[in-house]
Parts: structure tokens; sequence; C-alpha cells
């Protein structure tokens, strides 16, 4: 089985990015980007979004963790990137919002594999 994310910003409800429609490459250069990667060139969204424009953020802090990277958001020290679906629990508290990357967004393929053995599905694994 297989299906798409599409990662957003998510930024603080009154950062001046929270206005954009959508972000470009150049919207990084003075943020202060968390990561919930643990090391910077390893993260999705480097892959993804930061390694094919011309700028990076000011400066990566790695957080490790999603929830420690959405709580800095909150605190406004800085703006991140995430799946839309795991920040649906998020969203609802009014303090971060979510802004599409580039003009036509940025899509992750996602493959879930279950072991046949299992009648009800209770856990799967994404990669």
């Amino acid at each position: 089985m297989s299906f798409y994310s599409d990662p957003k910003l998510l930024v603080p409800a009154h950062h001046p990015l929270a206005k954009k429609k959508s972000l470009q490459h150049e919207d990084f250069e003075d943020q202060i980007f968390i990561t919930n990667a643990t090391r910077t060139m390893d993260s999705r969204e480097y892959e993804l979004f930061f390694k094919h424009g011309e700028t990076l953020p000011k400066r990566i802090l790695c957080a490790g963790h999603t929830d420690v990277a959405v709580n800095l958001v909150r605190e406004k020290t800085g703006v991140s990137i995430l799946n839309r679906w795991i920040m649906e629990c998020y969203a609802p508290q009014r303090k971060v919002v979510q802004k599409r990357l580039s003009q036509k967004g940025i899509f992750i393929k996602w493959y879930a594999v279950t072991r046949k053995i299992h009648r009800h599905l209770r856990r799967f694994f994404c990669f």
C-alpha cells in the first residue's frame, strides 16, 4: 500500500510568513529552521526542499523529535516543516499555522507494510 503526504511549513500564528500563500527557498534565509531530525543534512526537509534551492535558513536547530520541534515553533523560536497529517493534532490549538512549500507543493510517497499473518491491522510501518 502506498500514499502521498504533503509537508507544510509550520509557523507561529502571528509570524510574518503566516500571511504568505506559499513559500520559496529565499523566504527562509533570515529564519531559524527547526528540524525534527538529529542531523541537519540527513533531514527529509533538506533533501526535498533546501537542497534544490540557492539559499539555506540563517540557522538550523536539530530538535531530534517532532514534539520538541512543534513546541519550539509554538514558543516562536523558529519555523519547521512537517507532514500535514502529523500536524492535524497540533493545529487546532491555534498557536501555529501551516503554509504550502512552493507554489505546487511538495509531495512524499510513503509505502505502508503490514505482516500477512495479522488479521487485524494494529500497526503498520512506513518508509
